[in-house]
């Protein structure tokens, strides 16, 4: 009897030996996993796109710029979200491009701003840009410039056209997120500083009126730390209408709300404003990305050339 009751409990003891090892196993395998996942997950927003590489014989310019299909997510919401019920009516932009005036730089350049006419350039023929766009140096021409924005900026970077310190953009990046990074930025003395970014505040139904005060606090920073340079403030990009569908506050109406205020900012400023938006008018194929809010390769030299040819 004392023998049977002896193996019955070293049994038990075995089996709950068995017991103790088979969870404790099981805990370092979910450890393991969670540790794998947030490391995966803090990268990917860090990254916010792939950088620049080739593989098995894949060259960037046959990547998207956005994180695949799954974008409709990828404009990270910001942390001061408002709703704002009493919007005020959008104005119609026709404006491709419009210098204001600066006393302190070259006078000989003609002031549109008063009478809002397109700038000549504005007509080029968009297929003879892309004809031409591949005897343009880009590193080369804008050299001298710095670029800030959001992902749709990061491309600039993503595609080797530009190098990718003279690219200050991110993911989700906001007005207030520029802000806080301009402290970090280490070119000196750039000629010219191109901004486009607002599509994630217009996701994010912050109001135009904060907007704008986001968007001058943000000029007056960059004012003091290059009061030497040219200071071009863009039109937010038009998005694919089955964005709505998933993202309601992305409309083409606040959009060009958006826009209609920058231009009064730029106006009170004494900016260069570009409508970079109308270089999409037009085209007779789609350039966005399968999200409705990115851009494939081909519109960055669109861009780059309006740029070239309006300042």
């Amino acid at each position: 009897m004392k023998i049977k009751q002896s193996r019955s409990k070293r049994r038990q003891k075995y089996i709950r030996r068995r017991i103790t090892v088979l969870l404790a196993l099981i805990l370092i395998l979910l450890s393991t996993f969670f540790l794998i996942k947030n490391y995966i997950i803090k990268n990917m927003d860090n990254l916010g796109v792939l950088k620049s590489i080739t593989v098995f014989g894949i060259s960037n310019k046959d990547k998207t710029i956005s994180n695949g299909s799954k974008n409709n997510d990828n404009l990270n919401k910001i942390e001061d979200t408002e709703d704002d019920t009493s919007k005020k009516p959008p104005n119609d932009i026709d404006d491709s491009i419009i210098i204001a005036p600066n006393a302190e730089k070259d006078t000989s350049k003609p002031n549109t701003e008063t009478n809002n006419k397109p700038n000549k350039n504005s007509n080029i023929s968009q297929k003879n840009i892309l004809d031409n766009s591949e005897d343009i140096n880009y590193k080369e021409v804008f050299g001298s410039s710095l670029f800030i924005g959001d992902s749709i900026t990061e491309g600039l970077s993503h595609y080797e056209l530009l190098d990718e310190e003279k690219v200050i953009a991110k993911l989700g990046f906001t007005l207030l997120k520029a802000n806080k990074e301009l402290s970090n930025i280490k070119i000196l003395k750039p000629e010219n500083v191109f901004i486009l970014l607002g599509t994630n505040e217009v996701e994010a139904n912050m109001s135009s009126e904060r907007f704008i005060k986001n968007y001058t606090e943000l000029i007056n920073n960059i004012k003091d730390k290059y009061p030497e340079s040219n200071i071009y403030v863009q039109s937010i990009l038009p998005v694919d209408p089955k964005v709505q569908k998933k993202l309601p506050f992305v409309t083409t109406a606040r959009i060009q709300e958006f826009n209609s205020a920058i231009i009064e900012m730029a106006k009170n400023e004494s900016l260069n404003y570009l409508n970079v938006a109308s270089i999409l008018e037009n085209i007779d194929k789609d350039l966005h990305e399968s999200d409705g809010i990115h851009f494939k390769y081909p519109f960055y030299k669109l861009w780059l050339n309006y740029l070239h040819n309006n300042i």
